[in-house]
């Protein structure tokens, strides 16, 4: 899967820039990337919305519980997020 994660490294470096991002949705498979778990990452999606102080409205689609196609690995769960920003209103799908 490593055109995946090239296509999420690009969305990282894109949405760090958009400063007047003003809502988010992610509603496909939970991102590859976890800056808190993998060796060698230190952005990930979430660590990127940071960089959006005019976030307001946060959409997620957490399909945690399902498999990686192809894969023993589980999807990792998105509820830990560090995200939060004050007035933000988060919906977990």
């Amino acid at each position: 899967m490593p055109h995946v994660c090239q296509a999420e490294q690009t969305l990282i470096a894109a949405v760090k820039k958009m400063t007047e991002l003003k809502s988010f949705q992610w509603d496909r498979e939970p991102p590859l990337l976890d800056s808190r778990l993998d060796d060698g990452v230190e952005d990930d999606i979430w660590t990127a919305l940071r960089f959006c102080p005019n976030l307001r409205t946060l959409d997620v689609m957490d399909a945690s519980d399902n498999k990686i196609p192809g894969s023993d690995t589980k999807f990792r769960p998105i509820q830990e997020s560090q995200v939060c920003q004050p007035n933000t209103i988060f919906s977990w799908g």
